[in-house]
């Protein structure tokens, strides 16, 4: 399964035109989601059951860079893709929208796909900040008439801010579906929501070898997901604090503890505690 192919054409830095299979704009971490890349093994939940990453569609559009004065950028892309398929309006026995099994298909198609736009605005005023705002809408589903089409949006605001040792970096997105009347009922909502928070810290510059490249990082990351926007409960908490070394920038030991809360569909409080150790090694390759 490719996640990235696209063939591009650059006219000049501010105006690029691409085409292939994409790495959809929706919010900074399904740009940069490579494990490699991250400080934790796990990905944030927000990234994983609201914008499903890795998120990427058959679509075409425009991307580029602008430089408003000598010390600040806006980075934007845009594009129209094929849009999720109608298994997002279908609600499972849990009343949870199935965002991770909607993602729509590439090359040959039964019938219409959707064409929805995704794209993503970055600002950035000076050097080690950014903040954006990214937003995939249309129609979902094949074969729709204009009187069936149903639109699903999910929109999302990420930044980061990078001084010295320590980095900060979050997301938000929110996912609204419109959905059949039939489907609609008790414990069934229209969406999800979700963030999350994390603070890194680089120490140890040399302590081990290799010297001239290893390094350690600490990490602490807070997630929340509400599974189901409109119904009481079914959501999600999770605290997480990680170590990692790295002998060079490309190669990393991790590891963390996860400390999980669960609420169920109609609870008044968070009832459900697990603790889970996670070790991993990532790499390229």
């Amino acid at each position: 399964n490719v996640e990235f192919a696209t063939m591009d054409y650059r006219f000049f830095e501010g105006l690029n035109l691409r085409a292939g299979v994409i790495l959809s704009p929706l919010g900074r971490f399904n740009l940069v989601h490579d494990s490699p890349l991250n400080e934790l093994t796990d990905r944030p939940l927000v990234t994983r059951q609201v914008i499903p990453s890795t998120l990427s569609e058959a679509g075409a559009g425009l991307f580029g860079m602008l430089y408003p004065s000598s010390t600040s950028l806006v980075a934007y892309e845009v594009y129209a893709v094929n849009g999720f398929n109608s298994e997002l309006g279908e609600p499972g026995s849990n009343g949870r929208l199935p965002i991770r099994d909607a993602q729509g298909k590439r090359g040959d198609l039964d019938g219409r796909a959707p064409i929805d736009v995704v794209g993503r605005v970055a600002f950035s005023p000076f050097l080690g900040f950014e903040a954006a705002a990214s937003v995939h809408a249309g129609p979902y589903g094949e074969d729709l008439n204009e009187e069936q089409s149903r639109n699903a949006t999910i929109w999302a605001v990420d930044a980061t801010f990078n001084r010295g040792p320590i980095d900060l970096l979050g997301e938000y997105a929110r996912l609204k579906v419109d959905l059949d009347p039939a489907v609609k009922g008790p414990g069934v909502g229209n969406g999800r929501e979700g963030f999350y928070a994390q603070a890194n810290y680089h120490f140890g510059q040399g302590w081990v070898v290799p010297k001239s490249t290893s390094s350690f990082t600490g990490v602490v990351r807070y997630d929340w997901v509400d599974y189901n926007r409109g119904v009481s409960g079914d959501e999600e908490r999770r605290a997480t604090v990680g170590l990692n070394w790295r002998p060079i920038p490309d190669a990393a030991f991790k590891g963390e503890l996860q400390f999980t809360r669960t609420r169920a569909t109609g609870a008044s409080s968070f009832e459900n505690d697990t603790r889970r150790l996670v070790l991993s090694l990532a790499t390229y390759f």
